[in-house]
């Protein structure tokens, strides 16, 4: 997975900085020069807020509530989607796979937790 957050850590590695991550990044100039990567990102946290979460993990997105801040239509309920093969999130796959969303779910929990204890510490969680 190339995320924007990685930009920075790859323009780096680019100019020539020898580094694997910098901040929420990794660095993907390996990737992209070789077609191997160095490192690879399995997960991704979307968003944790009162709003809505969403996070990935591998091939699966789940997603509570609704992480568009600018829409009054809070579901309440899980959601999940195979995004490698469902990429424009059409259809919940949730009532088919209770264990994936239970794992996922209680990942998502965890770091929302863990964010709430340790602000000043919470983008130790994204990489």
């Amino acid at each position: 997975m190339f995320h924007v957050v990685d930009y920075h850590a790859t323009l780096l590695g680019i100019g020539g900085m020898e580094l694997n991550a910098y901040g929420d990044g990794i660095n993907q100039w390996p990737y992209i020069s070789t077609g191997v990567p160095k490192l690879r990102r399995f997960q991704f946290i979307y968003n944790i807020d009162e709003h809505g979460s969403a996070i990935r993990d591998g091939d699966y997105k789940l997603i509570f509530g609704n992480t568009d801040k600018h829409s009054t239509d809070f579901t309440g309920k899980f959601r999940l989607y195979r995004i490698t093969t469902d990429p424009t999130e059409s259809k919940d796959i949730s009532k088919d796979n209770p264990a994936i969303v239970a794992r996922m779910k209680a990942k998502l929990l965890s770091l929302a937790n863990f964010s709430r204890k340790n602000p000043e510490n919470c983008h130790v969680m994204y990489v």
